[in-house]
């Protein structure tokens, strides 16, 4: 059998993975508790970070806050790449300055949930930490990929380099994408939340 056909695909793919990543948009924040993302892949199972899940972006960083369980400041929490609109049926209501705010779930063609067992940003992305740091608050940002800032290219190449390692990482749900853990009706704000850890954990290389 002519192997070449195989390799051709596999180049192919791997090409157009470099040119999809090249211009990924990438939203990252500061991530206070564990529960959303559940640990089927849920982006907003209980109304995480609002309608900042509406702003335009490819993939998530998900970073634990100083204001976060010891367990979990400092560390990359979770990776989310390829959004995907959720299913309707696991959107959170809750009232808003206006009125009744129902903001949009989202999924990942691949989702990897580290929680705790997630790499330090102090050793695997310095540059990153640092830039979240100056930030203050919930420093929430979407860095392009494809963006040309000189003073954003180190935190670009970190962030490549953590996606890029999370694909190599087995996903941390099935691939039916149903919700079986939902049930709190805003972020933190119900008992039903517990800690999800994968088994596996992204490693600096």
């Amino acid at each position: 059998m002519d192997a070449r056909p195989i390799i051709e695909d596999r180049r192919n793919h791997y090409n157009e993975v470099r040119r999809h990543r090249s211009r990924m948009r990438v939203l990252i924040y500061k991530r206070t508790h564990t529960g959303d993302p559940c640990k089927c892949g849920v982006f907003g199972v209980h109304d995480c970070m609002g309608r900042i899940r509406e702003w335009n972006y490819d993939a998530v960083l998900g970073i634990g806050a100083k204001t976060a369980p010891k367990t979990l400041t400092g560390r990359l929490t979770w990776v989310g790449i390829s959004r995907q609109r959720g299913d309707e049926k696991y959107k959170r209501r809750r009232m808003g300055k206006r009125g009744p705010v129902c903001n949009s779930v989202f999924t990942f063609m691949h989702f990897h949930l580290m929680n705790d067992k997630g790499p330090s940003l102090d050793r695997c992305a310095p540059c990153l930490q640092d830039y979240m740091d100056s930030r203050g608050g919930y420093g929430t940002f979407i860095l392009g990929l494809s963006a040309s800032t000189p003073s954003m290219a180190d935190i670009r190449r970190e962030v490549k380099a953590l996606i890029d390692e999370s694909r190599e990482q087995k996903a941390s749900f099935s691939k039916s994408g149903e919700c079986c853990c939902h049930g709190a009706k805003t972020c933190g704000g119900s008992s039903r939340q517990r800690p999800n850890s994968a088994t596996v954990s992204v490693s600096c290389g």
